[in-house]
């Protein structure tokens, strides 16, 4: 099948987490066969943007960079600054509000003509939008591609379930990270909530780290507010006691959050890496300290599907079936002493990294499983889907014997 994705954030390089869900799943598609374009929109995600590597990956016929027209983009952000506007005096004034008041008020609608445009040439059986903020592009194709909305998290902290829902029905199969927002998803699609399918991030299982040998502890992460509040809270409070304790020891910090780490004699920052085995083969013991964010946490998957052990916060965990954790030391969210004491057995231990490092692998295969099972759901839906909207053209072209 002819799959497209339309995304307001990049791929390359691949340092975030929607990012690295978003370029395994394609990964996996093409594995399986099916052919991939890409639909990238000019938005203020962009963030780190190489479309060199994009157009290799992709092809340069199969990669489109959607840019905006000056004008249309004037009157694009004067309007959102009168709404933000009106936010601030309700805020003001005590009234309820949510900082988004539509579903649709981020989305720059001359992108769904833009789309429908390059819909030929796209020619696609399935499309996949990305973020339910972006739904609005599911108008620009015509009625028989199968649309698929991957949701990451859920919009609640900033639209109110209502419009959430509105962006939801726009699709015939909605993606939900992790079986909590699944179930929020459902409640708020009511008889529709048969479209939501719980389908979290796949795993790269080919990419295992010696662990046998370690200088220290790996943080890897985009920049991101719940990423600098989590690698701060571990510098400032937990790595003090660790050094008292291993005075040798380094923490290893990968990833664009280089940028808003302070320098110090105990931290070496490797800045952005090809791959995440080159990020811990210096230290093959990742840390998670999370005390804020939503949604699944991608890096302490993918820590575990290169057979690392991870030390994480019990936050850091949340939404996670316990049996998929068996290579994960969980300790409290606040527990300094207990997360310290946690990173110098491990840094000591070869025997119990090497232990703990095969039980995360085992995990992270138990976990891909599940989640590729949610795949072949998601296309099995859409080639029925295209088969019913086959028939019903045939039934349409064909004149009944009744009639004949």
């Amino acid at each position: 099948m002819r799959v497209t994705f339309i995304s307001p954030f990049p791929i390359f390089p691949p340092h975030g987490g929607n990012r690295a869900r978003t370029l395994t799943l394609i990964t996996y598609l093409r594995e399986m066969g099916h052919q991939i374009s890409f639909v990238l929109l000019d938005s203020r995600q962009l963030g780190d943007y190489e479309e060199a590597p994009h157009q290799l990956f992709f092809g340069e016929s199969n990669f489109i960079f959607l840019g905006r027209n000056p004008l249309w983009n004037f009157f694009y952000y004067l309007l959102r600054a009168y709404k933000i506007m009106m936010r601030f005096l309700k805020k003001h004034l005590g009234l309820k509000n949510f900082n988004l008041r539509s579903v649709d008020e981020n989305y720059y609608r001359p992108f769904t003509r833009q789309i429908e445009t390059i819909s030929k040439q796209l020619n696609a059986d399935i499309v996949v939008v990305e973020y339910v903020q972006f739904s609005r592009a599911f108008d620009a194709f015509k009625e028989g591609v199968f649309k698929v909305l991957d949701a990451h998290d859920s919009a609640a902290a900033f639209l109110s379930a209502e419009e959430e829902a509105k962006g939801f029905r726009r699709a015939d199969v909605v993606l939900a990270i992790q079986d909590a927002e699944g179930d929020r998803f459902r409640a708020q699609l009511g008889s529709d909530a048969d479209r939501v399918l719980v389908m979290s991030h796949l795993l790269d299982m080919n990419d295992r780290v010696d662990v046998s040998d370690t200088e220290g502890v790996s943080f890897l992460g985009s920049s991101f507010t719940a990423n600098i509040v989590s690698l701060k809270y571990f510098v400032d409070e937990v790595m003090p006691v660790v050094i008292s304790k291993l005075p040798s020891l380094k923490l290893f910090v990968a990833g664009s959050i280089c940028d808003d780490t302070a320098d110090h004699p105990s931290i070496r920052k490797l800045g952005r890496v090809a791959t995440l085995s080159q990020a811990f083969k210096a230290a093959p013991i990742s840390i998670n300290p999370t005390r804020a964010g939503t949604g699944i946490k991608i890096k302490l998957l993918e820590s575990m599907s290169h057979g690392i052990p991870v030390i994480s916060t019990k936050y850091g965990v949340d939404g996670i079936d316990p049996t998929f954790l068996d290579g994960v030391v969980r300790v409290d969210d606040d527990d300094v002493l207990g997360f310290a004491r946690a990173v110098v057995e491990l840094a000591m231990n070869s025997a119990l990294r090497k232990r703990l490092g095969e039980c995360s692998y085992k995990c992270a295969l138990r976990w891909n499983e599940k989640q590729l099972s949610a795949l072949k759901t998601l296309l099995s839906k859409a080639e029925e889907a295209m088969v019913k909207a086959d028939a019903e053209k045939t039934a349409i072209r064909e004149p009944s014997l009744a009639s004949s």
